[in-house]
């Protein structure tokens, strides 16, 4: 009877979890800029049959590929067509898989289906969890190896097992080849492990790690590793336009030019608005507070208190980031909470429950409020990002632009907004002017905030094509002439550039 309680249990939170990561994705068009960087990585990857691969579609960026390849790999088992057609359900599906994993995690540790539930329903809220799932990308993949590994490492902490530790390397491997934040934030935990327990045996451990990755990727992860340095360093020094517009607040094309990021706003205004980010993101973490007061009490277990300083220290990361201007070139701290969904999720069903056949009324009214505030949040976002994907989604009129240059002999486009780049060359296979997959250095001057005037890249480049979504910015701001006008879709203008011609010659000059 167990059994079946916990198979129908397990089952109705797969679905809710499903549920609410695709009701704003179901019947859309494709969306996602990221999306369309992997199926044109997995497409040339197929073709090649090698590994580093090469993409020809960017000016700005080499064409042998250094972005970490483990999620290309994956989706490389995928057939084209599935891909293709299916690629929005690539995220939710793995997300639902480290629910399982959760879930199943939560009932083998405790032996409560219904903390197990608990730990479940509060998985699928997260109001994150429901916006880094909207389309495919690499976010959910790396964490559920990042889950993986650190089960891994705590199973070998716990028990000894060498199996655990086999794993840990393995999934070691896997992380550091797939995702860069996630191998930041890895860094951070093992590290908070070995001094919190005086034991640098989980630093040993990660020195083991890198060494495996540098020899079974055949020295290929040195490549990964630039790239690493070079988006760090490329962030240091553009941390100040981070989430600025690229035209918009350009001091060229801008009508409201910015010397400080709109992320990151300086003050007790800046304190506040990252603090209402993170909270709001995953309303549960304040049951990595309220645990370890808990647990001061009845005691924790050797593996609940792990769990514990996994959550405590990624977290330590989203704050670092956030807060401390040092670190904040290693990312936007609201990217790192994903990372602790398992933990706080795991922690907070815990922390419900007194024992485990009693629940905990001060904790119990906690996680509703929390639970209620997450689903609300989650379904503001949502709203909001159904939004903005109007935006992002290759949709009909898009599709006729697309057939239309890919049926040219044009070559060589610039995307306004720059979002639409990678679609475009996906779906043209046309070079166009982006790039920063490899080399984000390559970006410098262009992007974040676009410092020369576009006809600078279209003479250096020798672009043929404008491409202009009118909603975003009106082409007279750029003083592109109707003249060049050459196709119109909907709200999608495109634009033809002859060097050779009287206009160009004339605009040159100007």
């Amino acid at each position: 009877m167990n059994i079946f309680l916990a198979l129908l249990s397990g089952f109705l939170l797969l679905l809710l979890n499903f549920y609410l990561r695709t009701r704003i994705l179901l019947g859309k068009k494709s969306s996602g800029c990221d999306a369309f960087y992997f199926l044109s990585s997995v497409e040339e990857f197929k073709r090649q049959k090698k590994m580093p691969y090469q993409l020809p579609y960017y000016f700005l960026d080499i064409e042998e590929q250094w972005y970490p390849p483990g999620f290309v790999v994956f989706l490389s088992l995928f057939s084209k067509k599935f891909i293709d057609k299916y690629h929005w359900l690539i995220a939710p599906l793995i997300d639902c898989v480290q629910l399982l994993i959760l879930y199943t995690f939560t009932y083998v540790s405790t032996g409560n289906i219904l903390m197990a539930t608990v730990s479940g329903l509060i998985y699928a809220v997260i109001p994150n969890l429901n916006t880094e799932n909207l389309n495919m990308n690499v976010r959910s993949f790396a964490s559920l190896i990042n889950t993986l590994l650190l089960l891994s490492l705590i199973g070998f902490w716990s028990n000894g097992s060498y199996l655990f530790l086999f794993f840990t390397f393995i999934f070691g491997f896997l992380l550091f080849m797939t995702h860069k934040m996630a191998v930041q934030n890895l860094t951070v935990v093992i590290l908070g492990f070995s001094l919190l327990k005086l034991n640098f045996s989980f630093v040993i451990i990660l020195l083991i790690i890198i060494v495996l990755t540098f020899i079974l990727s055949k020295g290929f992860y040195l490549k990964v590793l630039k790239n690493h340095i070079d988006i760090l360093l490329f962030w240091k020094k553009n941390l100040c336009n981070l989430g600025n517009d690229q035209y918009k607040h350009s001091e060229i094309y801008g009508k409201e030019p910015v010397a400080e990021t709109k992320l990151h706003i300086p003050g007790i205004k800046g304190l506040i608005k990252h603090t209402r980010i993170i909270l709001g993101f995953n309303p549960f973490v304040i049951f990595l507070v309220i645990y370890p007061v808990m647990a001061g009490k009845t005691g924790m277990n050797s593996l609940s208190e792990m769990i514990l300083l996994w959550g405590i220290f990624t977290y330590l990361m989203v704050f670092l980031t956030s807060y401390v201007p040092i670190f904040r070139f290693l990312g936007e701290g609201w990217k790192y909470i994903k990372f602790a969904a398992f933990p706080v999720a795991f922690v907070s069903a815990v922390s419900i429950f007194e024992n485990p056949i009693k629940l905990n009324f001060p904790t119990l009214v906690t996680g509703i409020v929390c639970f209620v505030s997450s689903l609300w949040i989650t379904l503001k976002l949502q709203k909001k990002s159904q939004t903005e994907r109007t935006m992002g989604i290759v949709n009909d009129d898009l599709l006729k632009t697309y057939e239309f240059i890919r049926n040219s002999s044009f070559d060589g486009i610039i995307c306004i907004p720059t979002h639409l780049a990678d679609a475009t060359s996906y779906y043209t296979k046309k070079k166009v002017l982006w790039g920063g997959h490899s080399l984000v250095s390559l970006l410098e001057g262009f992007f974040p905030i676009i410092r020369k005037p576009i006809e600078y890249y279209i003479k250096r480049y020798n672009i043929s094509l404008i491409l202009i979504d009118t909603s975003y910015i009106d082409p007279k701001v750029l003083k592109i002439s109707e003249e060049q006008l050459i196709f119109t879709a909907g709200k999608y203008e495109l634009f033809f550039y002859s060097q050779g011609s009287d206009f160009w010659n004339k605009t040159m000059r100007e």
